[in-house]
């Protein structure tokens, strides 16, 4: 019985020591970096198309309004780093434009970007976005835009953003990723309102895709967009 006993101690300490091998070698959990890279040089291109309906040119009498379509290219540079106000590294990005593939890149706008441990930062025109949070995780939620207004103001409404899917393989354009992260930045629909923002981002690449559709019908039983815009961004490869 002893006999038995000690082997059935050597078999278990056996075990336990091939769990403990096993946990030490597991690669850490992917809390998601990769969906957001920031380096030096770094290029991106974009197609981008945008429709808008002029509400203040609508003639209720001929029932009709004009409709303005706008395409052209974007490329996004990683232009270098600076310290921010908080002391934090911060990517300086610049963003050109072209019409036809055969004018000159001239300078558009300049943003800036910061990747910490928990979330993903851009500063846009004077606004500051939390992109994405980490680690990915699909139905996560948060307040995805910093507005410095007055607290009484109360036509300006921060966003909760949502992480719809996770590490989803897709096709963006013409071009097909591994894996993607789909967030829902905006999703108001009734009777009158259509306003759905969403934006993708892949793997190495960082935002691949991004539509934001914002339209105001005539009425309540009419389908007549009387204002807004569908604008689209669409990583294209050059």
């Amino acid at each position: 019985m002893k006999k038995q006993i000690k082997t059935l101690l050597v078999v278990l300490i056996v075990i336990i020591s091939g769990c403990r091998k096993d946990n030490d070698t597991a690669e850490p959990i992917s809390l998601g970096y990769t969906y957001f890279p920031v380096e030096q040089g770094n290029a991106i291109y974009y197609q981008v198309d945008s429709i808008g309906w002029l509400g203040y040119t609508y003639d209720p009498i001929t029932n009709s309004i004009q409709i303005d379509t706008v395409s052209y290219q974007i490329k996004e540079v990683v232009d270098g780093f600076f310290t921010d106000n908080e002391g934090r590294e911060t990517a300086r990005i610049i963003r050109y434009k072209r019409s036809t593939l055969s004018e000159p890149w001239t300078q558009y706008k300049v943003f800036s970007s910061n990747l910490t441990a928990t979330k993903a930062e851009r500063y846009e025109d004077n606004i500051r976005y939390t992109k994405l949070i980490f680690p990915i995780v699909e139905n996560a939620k948060w307040i995805g835009q910093y507005i410095n207004v007055p607290l009484n103001d109360t036509l300006i409404e921060p966003w909760e953003y949502e992480y719809e899917s996770v590490n989803e393989p897709e096709i963006a354009g013409d071009i097909a990723y591994d894996s993607v992260a789909t967030v829902i930045l905006k999703n108001e629909i009734n009777l009158i309102e259509y306003r759905y923002y969403q934006e993708k981002y892949a793997t190495g690449f960082g935002l691949i895709f991004k539509e934001y559709s914002d339209l105001e019908y005539l009425n309540t039983v009419s389908s007549f967009i009387k204002n807004g815009f569908i604008y689209k961004e669409t990583r294209i490869a050059l």
